[in-house]
């Protein structure tokens, strides 16, 4: 069940937009690699799967088939990214991701889902990532001069340490708010 719950997961990263559909071709190509497909075709397919369009009805298959819940296909975007919104709160908290590329994911992920045109769990955030837009992103760093990256991280680190309360506090009511719904507690049907 563990590794059906990872298929969930980087599927849902797929759906969000977050990851490319590799990582779930990867899953079924370990599985048959060790011996863990338990005869299911549909995986010894997803293993050989092309794109996103080949893969996405076998995924689907797989998951329904082992009681994992997937969502109507008009609400899993939003499922997926309500998903990804707690973890990355959970990882700006713990400063497991860059702090300005924490910002900016959740303002994406915002907008990946219905809400409110200002919601304050997510104006912190819009606020931060337009005052630092100027910002290069983890991909422009290699094309940026050193001592523009040096002012840069400093900068950042200033930010960080100025919003650090409102921050947590943010995202504390992100997860607290996402994790209460019905998807986040359990992926299995109920029965």
């Amino acid at each position: 069940m563990e590794a059906l719950a990872d298929l969930a997961r980087v599927y849902f990263l797929h759906m969000v937009g977050s990851s490319g559909i590799q990582p779930c071709v990867d899953w079924a190509a370990d599985r048959l690699v060790h011996d863990q497909d338990g005869g299911d075709a549909d995986i010894a397919v997803l293993a050989m799967a092309k794109d996103a369009d080949e893969a996405l009805p076998l995924i689907e298959g797989i998951l329904a088939r082992y009681g994992m819940e997937v969502p109507p296909r008009d609400e899993r975007t939003v499922w997926a990214a309500r998903q990804e919104i707690v973890r990355t709160a959970r990882a700006l908290i713990s400063k497991d991701i860059p702090f300005l590329e924490g910002v900016r994911k959740l303002v994406a992920l915002g907008n990946a889902i219905p809400r409110e045109k200002n919601d304050a769990d997510f104006d912190l955030f819009v606020g931060i990532a337009s005052e630092f837009d100027h910002i290069p992103g983890i991909a422009q760093r290699p094309l940026c001069a050193e001592p523009w990256l040096r002012q840069c991280d400093e900068e950042v680190r200033k930010a960080q340490e100025w919003y650090a309360d409102q921050i947590a506090a943010a995202c504390a009511r992100l997860i607290g708010r996402f994790s209460q719904e019905p998807w986040a507690t359990a992926l299995r049907k109920p029965g």
